[in-house]
């Protein structure tokens, strides 16, 4: 058994093949994964990724890049309210 916590599956990096990448994963035993958001809408990518799959999860947070430039407005309230979302196992990206 292996977890992925720190994956990104679901950054349109991996729009093209992402099918693809899940099932290798499952192939070499992954069965955790963990993808964190790095903002208010990769959070929301996360969970809606999360919610496809069972053995994937979703992390919501700010990453520290994100704040060398205005923050949406209520950009804390929106990620305390992504938190409670059942697939959300982690706060927080670093």
């Amino acid at each position: 058994m292996f977890a992925d916590t720190h994956c990104h599956l679901s950054f349109p990096d991996f729009d093209a093949d992402r099918p693809e990448v899940i099932s290798r994963m499952l192939d070499e035993r992954v069965s955790v994964l963990i993808d964190p958001g790095t903002d208010a809408a990769t959070s929301r990518r996360a969970i809606e990724l999360a919610s496809r799959y069972r053995f994937i999860f979703a992390n919501v947070g700010l990453h520290p890049h994100e704040t060398n430039h205005p923050l949406e407005e209520n950009i804390y309230e929106e990620l305390a309210g992504l938190a409670r979302e059942p697939k959300v196992v982690a706060i927080g990206e670093i």
